[in-house]
């Protein structure tokens, strides 16, 4: 946003680019982007300086300093023919005003292009004569905006480092070393914030000795207002158009089309991933994800589907969100027959786990009708009318003893997907836990990515969540192990396995908001996949329309879904504070 800053003890006025305030509303964060009727972020200031964020239909943005220092307690939001909150000098006071390109010489300039909603006014000096500049920009978003600025400093990590390194810019260098002890209160826009992070986080892990002065922080603010540090000074100018290239161009993701399948004959329907930057490590030789990893090469220590980032890292904490649902993508969805064939899966009394004899062979193709599961059992989780309930089909091993510890697993696993199904606003969804200590359907080869080539349901494997899935051996998708660990057995993952994705996030701190991301945006991608809608506990349910009913499922547990309410706003934060650790686990 452009805004003004007066000046102040003998300095100078000036024009300076900053963040949307209501990014950063006394640390929440807030956003419109879900909202269809009103997806754009407004802001006003009342006479005690507060600030009040909303969402409006229309895109109209006012300076901080006419909303907060001239003009606090004006807003002009209820006007749509003059939504423009504006002062006059001369007169000292506040109006509200039609926007300026809505009569440029007579033409109305509108912008309907839904990646270009907002109208923007500028004016340009040519031969003496002030001309008018409108243009259409992108929405300003807090989530978006900052992947992109991952991006943009990732690649200029890797230039940066050739530069110091190779040629010795040891000045250049220390620049971004004074950069990392900046408190996040004296950066001057949301870019320059996240610009800082990354090469806190580049230098932290690469060069521990080389730390900045303590003097830094006094003196970057007058390196920032001179533009001395050309990326905090390019962010704000390019970060639209930039965004805009990267979802136009697909650069952000990996297209895993399969062309041909192993008989020569036409493949699956183009499906493209955007999980690029999660993508699994182990893929198949030659494949477009290989070709396509930015590393090139194996990640040295990073077990399971870790995948080494730009920096040189591993992903442990969200790497398996790439691969997990990539069966159902291909095949079309989650249908409730799907459904049901994962819970029979998980609620057979075997002990032994096996597909169709398949586990011998290297064949792709498994029919996974002829199933039978581990001995560790499992439930149906069902949201639906504000309500999370846990079904289970009756088994001949169902003892008391067995039954009360799995009530116990099942309302510790409930205590944890409740706040983020509240969170995420979740209404209707439908998932199949497994509780067994080992893998119910193994894969047959070590391929990651799946193809369903004879296009037959029986060929889809039962969409099973999993907490023993981590290895990457099984089709399970995986929960993260770290949940209800005192409930359950102990997980039996090969040897390799322990040092996989969510693996080791039980000893880092703040596990239990990278465990709440992971189940979010997990969940959020396997709602999409949903092709039917689950009923409600009041809704009328016919026998024939709930298949999981007519296969003998009982409700064994119920718990609520608190609403929203005001509470919405911290949802927003939530949501953006999980896209900004998937993107950080990411560089």
């Amino acid at each position: 946003m452009l805004d003004y800053v007066p000046g102040e003890k003998g300095e100078e006025a000036k024009c300076i680019c900053r963040a949307h305030p209501c990014w950063d509303d006394a640390g929440a964060t807030h956003s419109c982007s879900k909202n269809v009727e009103t997806p754009f972020l407004v802001y006003s200031y009342d006479l005690d300086g507060k600030l009040s964020c909303g969402c409006n239909n229309e895109p109209y943005i006012v300076p901080v300093y006419i909303a907060k220092e001239l003009c606090p307690g004006h807003h002009c939001g209820d006007n749509p023919e003059h939504p423009i909150l504006d002062y006059n000098a001369e007169e000292k006071k506040c109006l509200c005003r039609a926007h300026p390109c809505h009569d440029d010489n007579g033409v109305k300039h509108m912008c309907p292009d839904g990646k270009f909603p907002l109208l923007q006014y500028g004016e340009d000096e040519k031969d003496g004569e002030v001309v008018k500049k409108c243009l259409c920009k992108a929405k300003l978003d807090p989530v978006l905006g900052a992947k992109v600025a991952h991006y943009l400093i990732v690649r200029a990590a890797q230039l940066v480092d050739g530069l110091c390194v190779v040629q010795g810019h040891s000045a250049f260098l220390a620049k971004f070393v004074c950069f990392l002890h900046v408190r996040r209160s004296d950066h001057t826009s949301l870019p320059t914030y996240y610009n800082w992070r990354i090469w806190k986080t580049s230098f932290d892990s690469r060069r521990r000795s080389s730390r900045g002065s303590a003097g830094c922080a006094a003196n970057l603010r007058s390196a920032l207002s001179a533009g001395n540090i050309f990326l905090a000074d390019m962010m704000d100018d390019v970060a639209s158009s930039y965004q805009a290239f990267l979802i136009d161009s697909g650069a952000l993701y990996v297209d895993e089309r399969v062309s041909t399948d192993e008989n020569g004959d036409e493949g699956a329907a183009p499906v493209v991933d955007y999980t690029r930057h999660m993508m699994a490590a182990s893929v198949a030789p030659g494949s477009s994800v290989e070709v396509a990893r930015i590393c090139g090469l194996a990640c040295s220590g990073c077990g399971g589907p870790a995948v080494q980032t730009p920096l040189g890292r591993c992903n442990h904490a969200f790497a398996a969100l790439g691969p997990a649902l990539t069966p159902w993508r291909l095949s079309g969805g989650i249908a409730q027959e799907d459904t049901v064939r994962a819970l029979r899966a998980v609620s057979s009394s075997s002990s032994s786990s096996s597909v169709n004899n398949n586990n011998n062979n290297n064949n792709n193709h498994n029919n996974f009708n002829n199933f039978s599961g581990g001995s560790g059992g499992g439930v149906l989780l069902r949201l639906a009318g504000g309500e999370l309930r846990g079904l289970a089909l009756p088994s001949a091993s169902n003892a008391a003893g067995r039954e009360e510890q799995r009530d116990k697993l099942l309302d510790c696993l409930a205590s944890a997907l409740v706040p983020v199904f509240q969170k995420a606003d979740l209404a209707k969804l439908e998932l199949v836990v497994s509780f067994s200590d080992g893998p119910v359907l193994p894969r047959p080869t070590r391929e990651t990515s799946w193809r369903g080539a004879q296009g037959r349901r029986e060929d889809v494997p039962p969409p099973v969540f999993s907490f023993c899935a981590a290895g990457g051996d099984a089709w399970e998708i995986p929960l993260p192990p770290s949940l209800c660990p005192e409930f359950r057995p102990p997980c039996r993952l090969p040897a390799a396995s322990g040092d996989t994705a969510l693996g080791r996030t039980g000893q880092d701190e703040g596990l239990e908001e990278v465990a709440a991301c992971y189940i979010f945006q997990l969940l959020s991608g396997f709602a999409e996949l949903m092709r039917y809608a689950p009923h409600g506990p009041k809704e009328e349910a016919l026998t024939s329309d709930d298949l999981p009913a007519s296969v003998g499922a009982s409700v064994v547990g119920a718990w609520k879904i608190p609403p929203l309410g005001r509470k919405r706003a911290k949802s927003e934060a939530f949501v953006a504070r999980c896209a900004m650790l998937i993107a950080e686990a990411a560089l």
